[in-house]
């Protein structure tokens, strides 16, 4: 009777925890989502196009982590996200916001990926920024993105391609290159892992081996 008692109590502590969990992803969402409609606003005062060309990338940005919080769901006391799921959804949405859904065409294959949020998160913005750049510098004319993700030896691997001209000679990655180069190395490295860039006449190609992260994301 009493182990019944201890099992039932234990059971409820976990869908309360489970509960303010969930509760939680909805506040940084719709907090998120509020940020997002203030600078969204803010944006169509800005006659700079520089200015805002910077703000509606650091929009898209904030996007993309609100994205997450809405794919994400429970399983065994933590969120995960289908992360092949998501970028179907962020590619798409990138697309749109960039005007470019009739001329660029993006395919997403590989394993599945069922990715923690610590993990998610630094990942999703790598990724971000990413199609976000050949939107704007390598498809000018249109053309296609593709994205693989593989796991091996308890790493995971992102290939990312596009089918523009590749990299500018004078640009290397990531001294060489804008603030999103710098800022996906440094959160490549948060991941474990490095990225390694190929460019050709056939387009560039994104490498990047990280291992999933575990920090706090289980309930205790």
């Amino acid at each position: 009777m009493r182990e019944k008692a201890i099992n039932e109590y234990l059971k409820r502590s976990i869908e309360e925890k489970e509960q303010l969990l969930r509760e939680l992803h909805h506040r940084v969402k719709n907090n998120l989502q509020l940020i997002i409609s203030l600078l969204s606003l803010q944006i169509r005062y800005i006659e700079d196009p520089g200015v805002e060309e910077f703000f509606r990338d650091y929009v898209n940005q904030l996007r993309s982590i609100a994205m997450i919080h809405e794919h994400a769901y429970p399983s065994s006391g933590t969120y995960i996200i289908d992360f092949q799921e998501y970028v179907r959804s962020l590619s798409s949405h990138l697309i749109s916001a960039h005007g470019r859904a009739s001329d660029v065409r993006v395919t997403v294959s590989g394993d599945p990926a069922e990715l923690n949020m610590d993990t998610a998160v630094p990942l999703a913005l790598i990724t971000a920024e990413l199609i976000s750049n050949s939107l704007k510098h390598a498809l000018s004319g249109g053309g296609e993105i593709h994205i693989e993700i593989r796991r091996f030896n308890g790493r995971h691997r992102l290939v990312y391609r596009d089918s523009g001209p590749g990299l500018p000679e004078d640009v290397s990655f990531p001294e060489g290159g804008s603030f999103g180069f710098r800022m996906m190395d440094n959160l490549a490295g948060q991941l474990g892992g490095h990225i390694k860039v190929e460019s050709s006449d056939d387009g560039v190609v994104f490498i990047f081996e990280f291992f999933e992260q575990f920090y706090a994301d289980r309930i205790t």
